[in-house]
């Protein structure tokens, strides 16, 4: 009996040898044929591999102007001169005395307030709540 169980561990351990060797070798297959975006997915994901030297942007060199800057100054003065060309930029003209006037009139506008209503006691609460609560027995 030891011997046909040897046996049988023998040829299951060789057949699964067998398997995994094959889905190895589909693996690699599918590795080597796959697209490049994958190839770059994988090493991302992974997070493995460096960039390349070819992949690093350049950059312009400090105090290079394309004139983008002149630009920006001339858009920045016509904002300017807008801005402070408008009413609104003027400063406060009123005085601290007219604003709390001015608060007072428009206060005045509004209805007044009405007395608050008569609110219930504690003790019409209570029996308003016993009304309500559920029945139990022996309580």
């Amino acid at each position: 009996m030891t011997k046909t169980l040897m046996t049988v561990g023998l040829t299951l351990a060789l057949a699964t040898t067998a398997g995994c060797a094959g889905s190895f070798n589909r693996m690699r297959t599918a590795v080597t044929t796959a697209p490049d975006w994958y190839k770059d997915s994988r090493t991302e994901i992974i997070g493995r591999g460096y960039p390349k030297i070819a992949d690093v942007p350049t950059v312009a060199p400090l105090g290079a102007d394309d004139g983008g800057l002149k630009l920006e100054r001339e858009d920045l003065g016509a904002a300017e001169l807008a801005f402070l060309s408008s009413p609104r930029a003027q400063p406060a003209t009123v005085s601290t005395e007219d604003m709390i006037a001015w608060r007072d009139d428009a206060l005045d506008e509004f209805a007044p307030v009405e007395e608050p209503v008569e609110l219930l006691t504690l003790e019409e609460v209570e029996a308003m709540r016993a009304l309500f609560r559920p029945y139990t027995p022996g309580g």
